[in-house]
């Protein structure tokens, strides 16, 4: 499977005049579904992460938690992805090696 820019393609699709918006507004529907697919899970987590942060009473309930617990984040940043290599980078260091 293709990710990121490379899911548009090589090569531009040969497509008449009267079907060149439908083509696109079908690899915009692709690509927005991979990006969401990639990165919504990642972007709740930090949201998360920062609502907490900016509430000065909450901040405070979690920060004993966090003094206990540190590897909380790390463990966030597992559960969202953050810690996986993107597909694009670990085929490029696989064609480097």
């Amino acid at each position: 499977m293709k990710y990121g820019a490379a899911s548009l393609g090589d090569t531009r699709p040969q497509v008449d005049e009267g079907h060149v918006k439908a083509a696109q507004a079908s690899a915009l529907a692709s690509y927005e579904a991979l990006w969401r697919r990639r990165f919504s899970r990642r972007l709740r987590v930090a949201a998360t992460f920062a609502h907490v942060a900016m509430r000065p009473g909450l901040a405070q309930a979690v920060w004993p938690l966090m003094q206990r617990w540190p590897g909380v984040l790390t463990q966030g940043a597992r559960l969202s992805g953050k810690t996986r290599c993107a597909p694009e980078a670990a085929r490029l260091v696989a064609a480097a090696a």
